[in-house]
Order: C-alpha cells, then structure tokens, then sequence
C-alpha cells in the first residue's frame, strides 16, 4: 500500500523533499519511501527498509514517483485526460514528463502515466476550460456545456463543501496512460 498524504511533500529542483527545509526538525520518523509510487520496485527501499531501525527518516530522493490517488477510476486509461485536484499544489509537484503512479480508493497501484502538462488557476475557470476532458467526464453523456457544474457537484462531494469553498486554486493534470 502507499501513503497517498501527500501535504507535506514539495519539489524542489530535480527531487522530492517532505517539508521545508526551515521545518525537517518537526520530521521525526517519516520515510518519504512509503509515500512513493516506485517503492515496490526500488532497491534502494528495499535496503533502507531493512534498516529502520537505525535511520529514523528519509526526507528526499531524486528517484521519487508521485502517487496520484483516484476514488473513481472510470476514465484513467488512454492519452489526454486530465485529473482536477483542489488548490493549486499539484501543479508544483509534478512536471511534464514525470511519471506518476496511479493509485486506486485502497491505496494500491494499478497503473502508470506520463504528465503531458500542468495548469492551476481560479476553480471556476478551470472548471470551464478542463471538465470536458476529464476522466469522469471522459465517457459522459452530459452535454460539454453541463460538464463544469457536475464536476464541480463531485468535487464538492469528494472534498467536502467546506474545504471546496476555502480553495482558491485548482490544479488540472494532464496525463496519458502507459502500457
């Protein structure tokens, strides 16, 4: 299983850190490799593994894979969909060219996809100019024009009406599926 809590976790340059670097003191015993997607194929997890109870914390990797998590996998295969996530740290943690994994509702992988591209703006636009190729858009028989309102009804949903009014931000990534 992976750790898909992910609010800690910043990109700075070409790796993965938890925290900023003025707040690792408040990191006390947290592996940066549980929240990775490549964790189960990584050697060097299976090394640090067997010393856990020496190292008390990793807290970067320059090998790191981001694990996306969806509830909903309907839509997740193919090229050029995009997932839309609440506030605009998504598009700060991923890259075009990144690969990510793919994590279903149980916290286990099930799939691979490259980033074609990143935005993050006001909710209501993005909103306007993404739902339509959305994953749980993507099979939808909603007219293009009721697609923004029944994404943002889900969303709602999903994050609960408290913390949707509180975003300011969404990010949209686009991804195409490997294999």
């Amino acid at each position: 299983m992976i750790d898909t809590n992910l609010r800690r976790l910043r990109r700075v340059d070409d790796h993965y850190t938890l925290m900023a670097e003025h707040l690792r003191q408040k990191i006390m015993s947290e592996f940066l490799c549980d929240k990775c997607g490549r964790k189960d194929d990584c050697s060097t997890y299976t090394q640090v593994s067997k010393m856990r109870h020496v190292i008390s914390a990793i807290i970067d990797c320059s090998m790191y894979m981001a694990p996306l998590k969806f509830q909903q996998i309907d839509g997740t295969d193919g090229e050029g969909w995009n997932t839309i996530r609440l506030s605009g740290a998504w598009s700060q943690r991923v890259r075009e060219g990144d690969t990510v994994v793919l994590v279903n509702k149980f916290n286990e992988r099930y799939g691979t996809a490259i980033v074609r591209e990143t935005h993050d703006g006001d909710k209501d636009e993005i909103l306007k100019r993404h739902s339509k190729h959305n994953h749980l858009m993507k099979n939808s028989a909603l007219k293009k024009s009721e697609m923004p309102a029944e994404l943002e009804r889900i969303l709602r949903n999903a994050y609960g009406p408290r913390f949707y009014e509180a975003a300011k931000k969404m990010s949209v990534i686009y991804l195409d599926t490997e294999g």
